[in-house]
């Protein structure tokens, strides 16, 4: 997590990182032109996943956007998970915060899998995506349901189409 750089597993399709750096500038563009955010793809993701891996599937919807958790034992009880954020690419996963490109099957032994977005459902239609962490809710927490909130959330996936 030293390295600004993506790791990716052996076996997996070495264009794929091509591919995440291309929109990974786009993304980084929009965010920082429109809206002075500072959006990396290689620094300081971790705490991010949400964000990372939402823009990038509004930009590119091969990659299917994935919610879940990464399972632990807290003080001897069983069924608590991290909540995560990430993405599928064909038979692969694209994790944005852990900046790593890696299996499906050996990924999938770590983390629980829960539910998944194509393009067309992340945010498009005003639905809740990991618990409220839409982009529209995390930049306009008290505006939910209003008509700015709508446009705003509006404005940026015709952002999206613009950078793409």
């Amino acid at each position: 997590m030293k390295e600004n750089k993506i790791s990716i597993h052996p076996l997996a399709d070495k264009s794929i990182l091509d591919e995440i750096d291309w929109y990974a500038e786009s993304i980084h563009d929009l965010m920082k032109d429109e809206y002075d955010v500072h959006a990396d793809y290689y620094n300081g993701t971790l705490g991010n996943c949400y964000a990372l891996s939402i823009m990038m599937n509004l930009f590119n919807g091969k990659f299917k956007l994935i919610q879940g958790g990464i399972p632990y034992t807290r003080r001897h009880r069983d069924g608590d998970y991290y909540q995560h954020s990430w993405l599928e690419y064909g038979d692969f996963v694209y994790d944005p915060a852990l900046r790593i490109v890696t299996l499906k099957d050996l990924y999938y032994k770590f983390v629980v899998k829960e539910d998944e977005y194509t393009k067309e459902e992340t945010d498009l239609n005003g639905i809740q995506i990991g618990g409220d962490e839409t982009v529209r809710y995390r930049s306009s927490v008290n505006k939910v349901g209003s008509d700015e909130f709508r446009e705003e959330g509006e404005k940026l996936l015709s952002l999206v189409k613009l950078y793409r």
